[in-house]
């Protein structure tokens, strides 16, 4: 049993962006680790406005928290400024509540379990 995110590509990225690094990292709502940092870099033979990646994050545990979140970051390199810049983001819940189909509040709340979804960046 296990959680796995793919990331294939980004699209429709800024003028300015160079090579663009995917962060990934699980943590609870009380900002504990469930799974320590993880980045890759696209394949430097792809468009660098549409770069391809070849990404897997797996997240293998028997006790994933209820309030985990998947903390997703592309960064990058202005080319104007060489300074490094953030994106995109998104933190997405892991689970809903059962009952109310909203993010659960604690821990010990019942889940349903997780669904496949789409983020497109």
């Amino acid at each position: 049993m296990g959680i796995d995110f793919y990331f294939d590509s980004c699209r429709h990225l800024p003028d300015n962006a160079s090579i663009v690094k995917t962060t990934v990292q699980i943590i609870d709502t009380e900002l504990n680790i469930v799974k320590p940092q993880e980045s890759d870099l696209p394949d430097l033979n792809s468009s660098s406005f549409d770069p391809l990646y070849n990404m897997k994050v797996e997240l293998r545990s028997s006790n994933v928290p209820s309030t985990a979140l998947a903390l997703i970051t592309l960064s990058t390199i202005d080319e104007v400024t060489n300074q490094p810049k953030i994106i995109g983001y998104s933190a997405i819940n892991l689970f809903v509540n059962r009952s109310t189909q909203a993010p659960p509040i604690s821990n010990s709340e019942a889940v349903n379990s997780f669904f496949c979804f789409f983020l497109e960046f």
